[in-house]
């Protein structure tokens, strides 16, 4: 009889051994060339971008939003508060005898207003008394 021959036995792997943690080299990790320069420059376009932003709404702060009244600019002048109408100045500062509608009117044909549409923190100059 022949002898009977088994498979070669599988290989057997070694124990695994706890894994190390190794620092790669920091000219690896940055990016170099023309991609860290893009990205130096669109940083910088971001920084300067935002102070534009934060510059033109220090400039263009207007009227304080808390205060429900109309503020005069100067005497021939308001400054249209959230919520007023064209009536509600026209009421306020029509001269005594005049009609309120009449003033609505000469406001509108003063400021070159076709509507009745006014936007809050709108400068509207007054009719002459």
């Amino acid at each position: 009889m022949s002898a009977l021959q088994l498979p070669p036995a599988a290989p057997t792997r070694p124990a695994r051994r706890h894994l190390r943690l190794v620092e790669a080299p920091a000219s690896s990790l940055a990016p170099s060339g023309p991609l860290q320069a893009w990205r130096r420059r669109f940083g910088a376009l971001v920084v300067l971008a935002a102070l534009v932003v934060v510059v033109a709404q220090a400039f263009a702060g207007g009227a304080d939003a808390t205060s429900p009244v109309t503020v005069p600019v100067s005497a021939t002048t308001v400054v249209v508060q959230p919520g007023q109408t064209l009536w509600d100045i026209a009421s306020v500062h029509a001269p005594a005898g005049t009609s309120t509608w009449a003033y609505v009117e000469e406001l509108s044909e003063l400021n070159g207003i076709t509507g009745s549409q006014v936007d809050a923190w709108q400068v509207l100059r007054l009719p002459a008394a």
